[in-house]
């Protein structure tokens, strides 16, 4: 999942843009220096870029010249510059407008570890199967002790919270 930092209408489009990186904390004065500097340093990260059109037509610049986006289309670059045009569903690209994270028979590991970039309580996965188990889909981020009580229930694992911890499994 990216984390999306613009927004815009840009000649008649409606445009999407982000890059990659960890949504910041709204409180951080109960953070430690090295957590915030983590946090700085994640957010500052280059990952990857997108930009989406949800309505309308734009010309994008990307590397090697210059690309046609059209309503539900999006585009993306890579690292290494390698663009990627694709039409993805927009209910899952758009889940971050709400807060949510979109699923799609993933890893349980993956998916506490999108989650853990969203709140101070980690969720922990105890035990290689339960990392193993399949999620599909959209969850509210921001709150692991939810979060992993939905989880346990859908996947028939354990739960319990250690201090900041949130264990799934074992």
């Amino acid at each position: 999942m990216k984390k999306i930092i613009f927004a815009g209408i840009l000649a008649g489009a409606v445009l999407i843009g982000g890059c990659g990186g960890a949504k910041e904390p709204e409180k951080t004065e109960s953070l430690t220096q090295e957590q915030q500097d983590s946090i700085a340093e994640a957010m500052t990260s280059k990952v990857d870029e997108m930009v989406e059109s949800l309505a309308g037509q734009a010309d994008v610049a990307v590397a090697g010249g210059q690309r046609s986006l059209s309503a539900g289309q999006r585009i993306r670059t890579d690292a290494a510059d390698v663009v990627q045009l694709d039409r993805p569903d927009v209910e899952t690209t758009q889940a971050w407008l709400s807060g949510r994270a979109a699923f799609h028979d993933d890893r349980l590991d993956a998916v506490a570890a999108e989650a853990n970039r969203y709140s101070l309580t980690r969720l922990v996965i105890a035990d290689p199967a339960t990392a193993a188990l399949r999620v599909s889909g959209m969850y509210r981020m921001g709150d692991n002790v939810a979060l992993g009580q939905a989880l346990s229930q859908l996947l028939s694992v354990p739960v319990r919270q250690v201090d900041d911890r949130v264990l799934l499994g074992g």
